[in-house]
């Protein structure tokens, strides 16, 4: 079900937008997992938003280290890390979880290989930070109704940020969001804005009044709200067969069915 915020949203001249940033939600305790989870299985309660007055981007970042700076300056201690630990610890958890022992070609970064330079005066690739995404709009009252649903919008994206407890007492994760973007003929164009985003985490949600106008003389809710959210994708991806992937989706972790 598709809630728009605020209801007059394109009902007039005056809240009329091109695009809408549409966000659905999908609890892990009704998908009873938070790891591997595809945009098509998220099916639940959807927000239908004004696009974002900032934003529309996306961070794609790997995790890199500039080896001879890193000998030259880091501790003896920072050293030995580098040289017993850390190597095993992020080339596995860079690409997800694949256990080490199994998949030992999966990591040219321990064994080196014909695009990852082994010498220590090279930069060295240890894999993909999540990507990451912000969004910063503006949602304001144009009619008496906007209010309530505003405001009732910004508490269910709150809770929604927080883990929960499920109905045998165990605490959860917090919902797994889908990110997609409409134009005003309802035509969905996610793609042409954003690179092929996939299941994320909302890392933080912060809602604040702009200022102390209510259109309705009583002063009980904020006539404008200023949003800003920062999601990150739950898993590392990849490129391959000219589409985005995460690393479960082709490495699939020992054990998974």
């Amino acid at each position: 079900m598709a809630f728009v915020v605020p209801p007059s949203l394109n009902q007039y001249p005056e809240t009329y937008t091109p695009l809408y940033l549409v966000l659905t939600q999908a609890s892990t305790s009704s998908l009873g997992k938070w790891r591997g989870v595809k945009n098509e299985d998220i099916n639940g309660n959807s927000f239908m938003l004004p696009a974002p007055k900032v934003g529309l981007g996306i961070g794609t970042h790997s995790v890199n280290l500039d080896e001879a700076k890193f000998w030259q300056t880091s501790s003896v201690g920072d050293k030995a890390r580098m040289i017993f630990g850390d190597t095993l610890y992020y080339a596995v958890s860079s690409q997800g979880g694949v256990p080490f022992a199994t998949n030992t070609g999966l990591y040219p970064i321990i064994s080196g290989g014909p695009n990852i330079p082994k010498d220590l005066s090279a930069l060295q690739y240890r894999g993909m930070k999540k990507r990451a995404y912000s969004f910063s709009l503006e949602l304001f009252a144009f009619t008496n109704q906007d209010f309530s649903v505003i405001q009732q919008f910004c508490k269910s994206m709150h809770a929604a940020s927080m883990p929960t407890i499920d109905g045998n007492g165990n605490l959860v994760a917090p919902s797994i969001w889908k990110i997609q973007i409409f134009n005003s003929s309802d035509g969905e164009v996610t793609n042409n804005w954003l690179f092929e985003p996939q299941p994320c985490s909302m890392l933080a949600f912060n809602s604040s009044a702009l200022d102390y106008i209510s259109i309705d003389s009583g002063y009980q809710y904020p006539a404008r709200v200023g949003i800003n959210m920062v999601m990150a994708e739950i898993e590392p991806v990849l490129w391959t067969g000219g589409v985005v992937a995460t690393v479960p989706e082709l490495f699939p972790p020992a054990g998974t069915p």
